[in-house]
């Protein structure tokens, strides 16, 4: 909710459309490996053997979050993939 309105959105083949005629990101819905993944991801950190995978996860101090003057966004800490060209090189 934005200034006490229900924000409606429409949702398309490639995301979601907000009331103003705006692309936003493109939704992606869990199938249940992905949230096997998670589960097990959890499992690994509340255990103590969680290991950082790029694109994914990170597990980090707060001293690595004081560095990045306290943003939180994933990006800063997980980064980005590496993904496979079409030829699967």
């Amino acid at each position: 909710m934005r200034g006490g309105k229900l924000q409606k959105y429409k949702y398309n083949d490639y995301g979601k459309e907000d009331g103003r005629g705006h692309e936003t990101r493109a939704v992606r819905e869990l199938q249940q490996e992905d949230i096997e993944r998670i589960a097990q991801t959890f499992d690994s950190y509340r255990q103590g053997t969680l290991e950082d995978e790029k694109g994914f996860c990170a597990v980090k101090t707060l001293d690595d979050i004081k560095a990045q003057d306290y943003i939180l966004t994933p990006g800063r800490y997980v980064g980005i993939a590496e993904q496979q060209d079409d030829a699967g090189r």
